[in-house]
Order: C-alpha cells, then sequence, then structure tokens
C-alpha cells in the first residue's frame, strides 16, 4: 500500500445518492458510519421511486441528515453535481437498472471520474445474479455479512465485481435504545412476501386474533409507504388495503391493532417482538435484543426470500404469532449472519485506497457488462424502472406502445401453447 503521506490533504469527498425507501435509509446510514472527517452530503435521485418528504422524515430519523437537505437530483444533473462537489466518491445507493443509468450516463463519460461505490440495504440471501450484472461497473460493492460476501463472490466468477466485494456491519442495527416498559408487537410488512393476497390476509387475522387476546399490547403493521407513495418494489395487496376490506367483510379488528409507517428506530424502541417473513427489520430487531418471529408458514426457499434464516431456531408459524411467541437466534448463527465483530469491517481501507487511486489518476474505466448480458427490451424496461423517461416524452409513449404489442404476442403465443395437445 502507497505511504498515507502520498494521499492530498482535503477530506475524502463523498456524495450519496438514493432512488427509493430503502435505500434512502441505507445510505444515511452508511454515510454516518464513515469516519467524521470525511465530507459527506445526501441527495434523493428523481425516478420513479423517489420517497415522499413524509417517507424521507421517517428514513433518515435517528440518523445525522437533516431531511430538508436531502435534496432532490435528476439524472440529468447529476454530472454536474458531483464536479461541483469535487466528489471522490459516489455511494450509488439504488435499485439496478438506476444504477446502471448513472454509471453508464454519467459516470462514464467523465474525465475525472469518482470512485463507484453501490451495495445492498439488507438482506442479500439468495444472491441475485441480476443485481450483479447492472451494478457491474461499480469499483466497491458494500455487503453485510460474510456469508454475503461468500456467495456474491461465488455468484460473478470472473465477471468485472470479481475481489469488489467489501464488508460492513448493517448501518442501522442496534442504534436505538429501549424503552423502560416496551407493549408493542411489530409486523414488519414487505411489498413482495408473501406473493398471494390470500397468504397475506391470513398474518393480518394472526394480527388480529393476537391483538384480541392481548390488548395490554399494540399490535403495530408497520409500513414502508402509505397511498400514493411509492416503494423500492412495487407492492400489489397492500396491507392497509387488504387490512380495509377484511373490516369491511365483517372482521372485528380491535383498537389496539394499528398501522403505522412511522421509523423502525422508534417502533423497535417500544417492541416486545417483531414478526416478518423475511425483512431486514429481523436484523435489527436481534441488534436491538429484540426477540423476533420468521413466518415458515409460506415456505422457507429462496422466492420467499427467508433461506437465511434457516438454523437460527427463529423460524415459526402464525400459531406462534397467535400465541405472541418470538426466539432470539442460535449463538452459532449471528457471527456468520450479520453480527460479525467491527474488526471485520474493511470497507474504510479499500475505499481509502480507491481514492488515492483516483487521485493519482489509476481507477480503470467502468467496466459494466450490461449491454453484453441484458437484451434491448430488458434494457428498455430497466429505463423506465428507473424513471429514466419523463411522462409523456416521446420515449415514454413509445415504450407504452412497445409493451402494450410485446404483451399482445406474448398473449397470443401462450394460447397457442394452451390449446396444442
Amino acid at each position: 500500500m502507497t505511504d498515507d503521506s502520498a494521499m492530498p490533504s482535503r477530506p475524502i469527498r463523498v456524495v450519496g445518492i438514493a432512488d427509493s425507501d430503502s435505500y434512502l435509509k441505507w445510505l444515511a446510514y452508511t454515510l454516518d458510519r464513515l469516519p467524521e472527517e470525511w465530507d459527506v452530503s445526501i441527495h434523493s435521485l428523481v425516478g420513479s421511486a423517489t420517497p415522499s418528504p413524509a417517507q424521507t422524515v421517517a428514513l433518515l430519523d435517528g440518523s445525522s441528515f437533516d431531511p430538508e437537505r436531502c435534496l432532490p437530483v435528476g439524472l440529468k444533473e447529476l454530472g454536474g453535481l458531483l464536479e461541483r462537489e469535487q466528489a471522490d466518491v459516489l455511494l450509488l445507493a439504488t435499485r439496478g437498472p438506476a444504477a446502471w443509468l448513472v454509471i453508464e450516463n454519467v459516470v462514464t463519460p467523465m474525465a475525472h471520474r469518482p470512485v463507484v461505490v453501490t451495495g445492498l440495504p439488507g438482506i442479500s440471501i439468495p444472491a441475485q445474479r441480476l443485481g450483479t450484472v447492472y451494478r457491474s461497473g461499480a469499483d466497491l460493492f458494500i455487503l453485510h455479512s460474510s456469508r454475503e460476501v461468500e456467495a456474491y463472490e461465488d455468484l460473478v466468477g470472473d465477471d468485472p465485481l470479481h475481489g469488489t466485494f467489501a464488508l460492513a456491519t448493517l448501518p442501522f442495527a442496534g442504534l436505538g435504545e429501549r424503552a423502560e416498559q416496551p407493549n408493542e408487537v411489530l409486523f414488519a410488512a414487505q411489498a413482495l412476501v408473501p406473493y398471494e393476497k390470500e397468504e397475506r390476509e391470513s398474518i393480518l387475522r394472526a394480527l388480529v386474533d393476537l391483538a384480541t387476546t392481548r390488548p395490554e399490547l399494540d399490535v403495530i403493521v408497520k409500513v414502508r409507504a402509505i397511498a400514493g407513495e411509492a416503494q423500492t418494489h412495487a407492492e400489489e395487496f397492500a396491507f392497509p388495503d387488504l387490512l380495509d376490506g377484511l373490516v369491511a367483510q365483517g372482521l372485528e379488528a380491535p383498537p389496539n391493532l394499528k398501522v403505522s409507517g412511522a421509523s423502525m428506530r422508534e417502533h423497535l424502541e417500544r417492541a416486545v417482538g417483531v414478526v416478518t417473513v423475511s425483512s431486514t427489520a429481523a436484523i435489527e430487531a436481534i441488534a436491538a435484543e429484540v426477540p423476533v418471529l420468521i413466518l415458515g408458514d409460506f415456505g422457507v426457499s429462496d422466492r420467499m426470500i427467508n433461506t437465511v434464516f434457516l438454523g437460527s431456531e427463529t423460524i415459526g408459524t402464525l400459531d406462534d404469532l397467535r400465541a405472541g411467541t418470538f426466539r432470539m437466534p442460535a449463538q452459532d448463527w449471528l457471527a456468520h449472519n450479520y453480527f460479525h465483530p467491527d474488526t471485520d469491517d474493511d470497507v474504510v481501507p479499500r475505499l481509502t485506497e480507491l481514492v488515492r487511486a483516483r487521485r493519482e489518476d489509476r481507477l480503470r474505466p467502468p467496466r459494466s457488462i450490461v449491454r453484453d448480458e441484458l437484451g434491448w427490451r430488458r434494457r428498455l424496461r430497466a429505463r423506465s424502472a428507473a424513471g429514466a423517461f419523463e411522462p409523456g416524452s416521446p420515449q415514454a409513449v413509445a415504450l407504452a406502445a412497445a409493451t402494450k404489442v410485446l404483451r399482445g404476442v406474448s398473449w397470443r403465443i401462450n394460447r397457442l401453447r394452451q390449446s396444442r395437445p
């Protein structure tokens, strides 16, 4: 390693951008864990899932960042922002499609580009190939357990991301203070899992049963977004809507069953137990010494994003939820899954070396494999998903028309297949 005296004296400058709710929370807390002498700023990337002002307040709760100073920036303005702020590092806290667009359209054309750091904001088992393809132009990729680092290194093989995976303690775990008399059971709702409406309703019915039999507890359905707000993942069956529907059908929901969009940190301070299908909230709860329950009724599989909890002794059933039974994980599971010693974290020294290489003009050009791996239709959908096209623009109109045609073709092909003997 080059001697530290070779590093210019000015502080390392980090510009962070996020494009959705879970990434904004992860970004803020990740920036807070960087050395105090580093100069950092935070921004929201304008797109299809930009957090609302209310979401921003909840997501930044407990961090050092003022929500009013988390300013929006568009894709076209980002390059100018990086140059004005003399960014050494771009911390790219975005979904895969947005990461690709920023790397290809903003970073690659720059004469003196910043170091590009990316990462995933929570549980990242199973490792996903598409996510690494979109982020393949990054210099450093942050993960949060030794198990994840091993899985992603195995996944990418000799791709450009090989050797870029760095370990960092999950930044928002264990930061809250416990209330003297906690009285909440917290259900951490997720947009994706479980997938079926009936499965999601079964969770609500079990929560109603718990709230009814334990009136001394507040049973909280913790959501990431209220009506009209976007999330990292699109939600087809929102839990508040399903609850309203069940009540309209005659289900009696007691007054201690509540829906909340407040910050996770705030609720964990009052929690006696956390239940989820696979949310990173379970890791936050364990760090805060709050027992958890991982619902296995709908399967323990990659599809349910909960195989990481195998061996933790925290997987249970809806009957456990009705009984208010929660568990702390097995000790031998912890070190390999998010609870490694802080001394194992290597993000800061590796990032410092990358900044040194940038200041000495030794950074290689970004090596994205998106155009090698993904066809034009997938890339077009990725642009749309990232909000790269303004509503009503020629590109947006063309995409809508193309999508309609492709859906029609797919429908006809499926009908032909079904009609074959």
